[in-house]
């Protein structure tokens, strides 16, 4: 009877073995072509981990990226800091991260990310991208991004450093320093550093965010679009928290619009952030520190310099106003939660005494409150 049980328990353990997880170890391209073949062939590796155990130089070698919408990645990349060099390809590294795929602790540095729908890292995130850095040149005829193009997970802890354009010339696409179009996703402790430039809608974090979450971010680069905002260029039912912008922004077309925090914000929330780059206008514009253009939004805890205006509602003409004297319809000269504080208050504690200094924000030496667990 004993022997017999032991026969069954073998006879079980081989027959449910490839239900364990595994690692697959990559130290060589050789090895990641390996790993693209068998995820074209099926493989969705599902609870496994692929661990990279090398720095890879691509020498601008064509990759065409690991999946594409028929075959889904579901399991782990773990990066474990490693970089890949001078990353060339037309498709993010992966095309589809399924809901139990992630991807963490891996850089991307040099090397050209050129295509229609073009980011370094992912085209659609369904699950998780950690701690991922881009610093490779991003274009896209379309949307364009520096870690994921469309996400519908969580990216957290990313970072871009390169410049991202994208050629499209209407403003229905998008590009974002994170994420060109955040579809109910959740964005977290991630930073833009890089320029941006396109004639559609741009956001240092986002493009465009709906029915979505961006919170302890912030924008350090250079803005320039057909709707431009330091965090969000267009956002739809959308709670945008704890952020702030520092880079310059301005746009690229007429009729428009441009805000340090968002373009354009519909029926969202916008609460704990800050601006304090340069906005600039164009003919018959909305322009404002906070945002360009809101409609059933509600704010708490905005702030901008004095002499510039929160929310401009109103078109402004460069050739008839500055933007210090710009003075928004009767409803937003009483729009509660948008504050215009001078640089000396933005230097004291006491101004964020209900922003969970020390826990969220902290002063490090600067005349301005930076994020705590964010790279400054």
């Amino acid at each position: 009877m004993k022997k017999d049980l032991k026969i069954i328990i073998i006879f079980l353990f081989f027959m449910y073995l490839p239900l364990f997880p595994e690692e697959y170890v990559i130290r060589y391209l050789g090895e990641l072509e390996e790993l693209r073949a068998s995820i074209q062939n099926g493989n969705t590796y599902l609870g496994d981990t692929i661990v990279i155990a090398e720095d890879l130089d691509f020498e601008n070698r064509y990759f065409p990226g690991l999946g594409d919408d028929e075959n889904i990645f579901e399991g782990t990349i773990e990066g474990r800091g490693k970089t890949f060099f001078n990353y060339n390809s037309d498709y993010p590294f992966v095309y589809i991260l399924g809901k139990n795929g992630s991807i963490k602790n891996l850089l991307i540095d040099n090397g050209k990310i050129e295509g229609d729908n073009s980011a370094a890292f992912v085209y659609l995130n369904k699950g998780t991208i950690s701690s991922c850095l881009n610093g490779a040149y991003v274009y896209g005829k379309k949307n364009a991004a520096g870690i994921c193009v469309f996400n519908e997970g969580i990216i957290t802890s990313c970072y871009n450093t390169q410049d991202i354009k994208s050629e499209a010339d209407n403003l229905d696409p998008n590009i974002g320093g994170i994420v060109a179009f955040n579809d109910g996703g959740y964005v977290e402790l991630s930073v833009n550093a890089g320029d941006l430039y396109g004639y559609c809608t741009v956001g240092g974090i986002a493009g465009y965010s709906e029915n979505g979450s961006i919170n302890k971010c912030y924008n350090a680069g250079k803005i320039d679009g057909g709707v431009a905002a330091g965090i969000v260029g267009m956002a739809k039912k959308t709670k945008i928290m704890n952020t702030y912008n520092i880079g310059n922004i301005s746009l690229t077309i007429d009729d428009s619009g441009a805000g340090g925090i968002f373009g354009s914000a519909v029926n969202s929330d916008v609460s704990y952030s800050f601006n304090l780059g340069k906005i600039e206008y164009t003919v018959n514009s909305y322009a404002g520190s906070i945002g360009a253009y809101m409609e059933n939004t509600t704010f708490d805890e905005c702030l901008h310099l004095s002499g510039t205006v929160g929310i401009g509602n109103e078109y402004v003409n460069p050739g008839d106003y500055s933007l210090g004297n710009i003075i928004g319809n009767a409803m937003l000269k009483g729009l509660s939660g948008v504050k215009a504080i001078s640089k000396k208050k933005f230097s004291n504690p006491d101004t964020f005494s209900k922003w969970g200094i020390g826990s969220i924000w902290e002063f490090n030496g600067k005349w301005y409150p930076s994020l705590v667990d964010v790279v400054n």
